[in-house]
């Protein structure tokens, strides 16, 4: 007994649909190995610029002690 054309066309149908399934969930799976490599880097990123930021506020403390900067025009306002 053979199966109808509608029949094989079916489950051809179903076998492309389940193999684009499965390419698509790889795809996925490198799309989230990216990102996460991606937050990684960001993470470590703002780890070193936390660390930057500290060591800049300590040299600028021993150089002018305790106080507050202005940003825009660079002055000093030590603490009294």
């Amino acid at each position: 007994m053979k199966l109808t054309q509608e029949e094989l066309k079916s489950i051809k149908s179903l076998q492309k649909r389940q193999l684009a399934t499965k390419e698509e969930l790889g795809e996925i799976g490198l799309i989230q190995l990216n990102l996460q490599t991606r937050q990684n880097q960001v993470e470590a990123f703002y780890t070193q610029t936390l660390d930057l930021e500290k060591q800049i506020a300590a040299d600028i403390q021993e150089k002018y002690g305790k106080g507050s900067i202005d940003i825009e025009t660079g002055e000093f306002t030590p603490v009294v």
